[in-house]
């Protein structure tokens, strides 16, 4: 009887602090899948609306990290508070690495201080590996059946380009 009882008794406000507080410190350890799960349940448990902000603002990256999933405009439209990062997603989206590292260094103190800012950094790998992709991708559609049983054999110049084109794209 006891357990059910306090299996039943609604979350105290300072689980979600506590969550929060743990989340912070796995995502120091770079621990991103734990941290996010107990940043996910801090905002589940709704404390308050400035550390709902908080915790967002590390939920977003973390959850680009894992599952390589952006943000809609309609998310950033449902907390507007967030808008002002927007940009650094919108270039993601687009694969503009040059857009994106002039983003980041307009927002390197806003990261520095969420602790969030190695985490950024990580994306620029990110993008350039998914224009990679969007580029072979390319490459395959353009052969023909015969060049297709050699399509993974691609001309190093070709990725380079590739790359270039996404860094000097304005």
């Amino acid at each position: 009887r006891d357990t059910r009882r306090i299996e039943m008794s609604p979350m105290l406000p300072t689980q979600s602090l506590f969550d929060y507080f743990i989340g912070l410190s796995l995502l120091v350890q770079s621990n991103y899948e734990k941290s996010f799960a107990f940043f996910n349940s801090a905002y589940q448990n709704k404390h308050s609306r400035s550390l709902d902000l908080k915790i967002l603002f590390y939920l977003l990256p973390l959850n680009y990290l894992i599952s390589k999933k952006l943000p809609t405009d309609a998310f950033f439209q449902k907390h507007p508070d967030l808008k002002v990062i927007q940009p650094l997603y919108t270039c993601i989206k687009k694969l503009s690495l040059s857009d994106y590292n002039k983003n980041l260094e307009a927002f390197k103190f806003l990261l520095l201080r969420f602790k969030v800012y190695s985490l950024y950094i990580k994306f620029q790998t990110m993008i350039q590996l998914q224009t990679l992709k969007t580029a072979y991708a390319i490459y395959k559609d353009t052969q023909t059946p015969e060049q297709l049983q050699k399509a993974h054999i691609v001309a190093f110049s070709f990725f380079t380009t590739s790359l270039n084109l996404g860094t000097s794209c304005t």
